[in-house]
């Protein structure tokens, strides 16, 4: 089963080869004033729409690489994502994030467009990888890089939820 949409499939399988694919990465953490949102694919800065329908955000043009998680017959393999260079539009905030206790949450989004001169605003992303989180970000001067995989459940206190006497008396000894 592929969590792809409708247009990709479509798009793959009638073999075209005229659209140009932009990647957006959007990155966010409690260090980062804002969320930084980077697009792959273009040489110019863009602006695109991060919802189907919303007003677009600008996502600044960063060299990079990412490879989404997925299933393979072992289990779930981890993806990856790869900034070249020093950019200071993201290395900058995961350094801040670096000495943090949280981990940058990060979401993917594909857009397929038409390319110049018949390039319009996309209404928005064709495919979105969210939920996903960067771990073991190795920084160095080439660039950064880390792991893209989903928050491990076996992580997470249990229970997640309060439980006061007010609401579940049959907890409180009488």
């Amino acid at each position: 089963m592929s969590n792809q949409s409708d247009a990709i499939q479509e798009a793959q399988a009638s073999g075209d080869t005229h659209g140009i694919e932009l990647v957006v990465a959007s990155f966010d953490h409690p260090s980062f004033p804002d969320p930084v949102h980077t697009v792959m694919g273009s040489e110019d800065d863009l602006e695109l729409p991060l919802v189907e329908g919303e007003a677009p955000v600008l996502c600044k043009a960063v060299a990079f690489t990412a490879i989404p998680p997925g299933q393979g017959k072992t289990g779930p393999i981890d993806g990856s994502l790869r900034v070249d260079g020093a950019n200071v539009v993201l290395i900058e905030p995961l350094r801040l994030a670096a000495g943090q206790n949280k981990p940058v949450s990060v979401t993917l989004r594909t857009y397929i467009v038409a390319p110049y001169p018949d390039y319009e605003t996309p209404t928005g992303p064709d495919e979105v990888f969210t939920g996903l989180i960067m771990t073991n970000v190795q920084m160095d001067e080439s660039g950064a890089s880390g792991t893209l995989t989903y928050p491990d459940e076996r992580d997470q206190g249990f229970p997640l939820a309060t439980y006061e006497p007010d609401e579940y008396p049959g907890l409180v000894g009488v």
